[in-house]
């Protein structure tokens, strides 16, 4: 790919990120206000306790899971592509 047409897509891409998730945390304090407003601060807490522990149990599962069932190593089966045999 040529240098110039790299460098446009890249500024439009890293425009467009640093745009949407500005625009995203603004909407989300916006939000935020509407429900504290709605049902109360405490309320409001609760749930972000609440999806932050869905996230954590989450997490935890799937670093289980990834220990339970580790990705295959693609280097250590094939030929060895160069390496030097070990003295048997």
């Amino acid at each position: 790919m040529r240098y110039p047409v790299f460098l446009f897509w890249n500024a439009l891409g890293g425009i467009a990120w640093g745009v949407t998730f500005s625009l995203v945390g603004y909407f989300a304090g916006a939000s935020y206000e509407k429900v504290a407003s709605t049902i109360g601060k405490g309320a409001a807490v609760a749930v972000a306790l609440l999806a932050i522990a869905v996230i954590a149990v989450w997490a935890v599962k799937r670093r289980r899971r990834e220990e339970e069932h580790p990705p295959s190593d693609v280097m250590t089966s094939g030929p060895s592509h160069g390496r030097i045999p070990e003295a048997e």
